[in-house]
């Protein structure tokens, strides 16, 4: 890897159009592109599916939606602040959570807040 100081910043030689230029970004086998022919490059399957399962995630952190614990027993409308695939909050790249705060509880028993599934909010009609 061919590496220069022009001035006051490092430039390296890209892999791909062979210019000197600051390094933007390096491939999995350690290659230095440039800005330009970095932005070029294919994006690797695992990349388009993360972007996939980003982009369709239902609810948004801020929307306000109807919560049915199990699905079935309605507990009121809250508003969505956290999403998470973390497998402790019980999410999932494919099936995320949903951190939700009621402020509209059905029943004085009903949490304050509480995580819930896809299947378990509809978005309230506001």
């Amino acid at each position: 890897m061919a590496q220069a100081l022009i001035g006051e910043s490092l430039v390296t030689l890209c892999e791909s159009c062979r210019s000197l230029a600051p390094s933007a970004g390096t491939d999995a086998l350690g290659r230095q592109y440039c800005a330009d022919c970095f932005a070029r490059l294919p994006m690797s399957s695992i990349t388009h599916i993360m972007e996939y399962l980003e982009n369709t995630v239902p609810f948004q952190v801020g929307e306000q939606v109807q919560c049915r614990t199990a699905g079935v027993l309605y507990d009121g409308i809250g508003t969505i602040d956290e999403v998470s695939t973390d497998p402790e909050k019980f999410g999932t790249p494919v099936y995320p959570a949903f951190h939700v705060v009621l402020h509209d509880k059905a029943y004085p028993e009903a949490p304050d807040d509480c995580w819930y599934m896809e299947t378990q909010l509809t978005k309230a009609n506001t």
